[in-house]
């Protein structure tokens, strides 16, 4: 193992989730409430930051929108992390009729830099899709 400055090592408390977990409760969530036919919850998870502090992520769904990438056109739900006193910008793009899987993500930060993520190719329901390496 190489040693890493940035590594930290701490309790974490019952619930606590990672920056990959947090995102995977949020589809389970999300697709109970489209199985059950229920408003979409606001959602809240406790994640783990990069420097080993615990901070709550909030979310809402903020529409529906039809976003086309390079792995084809969705439809999609759009969810917004909410944010008190950041003035960075992060949403999710989520394919409800495939088990909420995200199609695309943007983070744009107060001066206007950021990146977004886009599904390039995806095998959906046993068949593949999308651009081609």
């Amino acid at each position: 193992r190489v040693a890493d400055e940035d590594a930290w090592e701490r309790e974490m408390p019952n619930g606590v989730q990672d920056k990959l977990s947090y995102q995977q409760e949020m589809r389970e969530e999300l697709l109970a409430a489209f199985n059950a036919g229920e408003a979409w919850p606001e959602m809240s998870y406790q994640v783990a930051e990069d420097d080993g502090r615990i901070r709550e992520y909030r979310f809402r769904v903020v529409g529906r929108e039809t976003v086309e990438v390079p792995a084809g056109t969705f439809s999609t739900i759009k969810a917004e992390r909410v944010r008190d006193h950041d003035r960075r910008t992060t949403f999710f793009w989520l394919a409800p009729e495939h088990e909420f899987l995200l199609i695309r993500f943007e983070q744009t930060e107060a001066d206007g830099d950021g990146f977004k993520l886009l599904l390039k190719e995806a095998e959906l329901a046993g068949t593949a899709g999308g651009a081609q390496s």
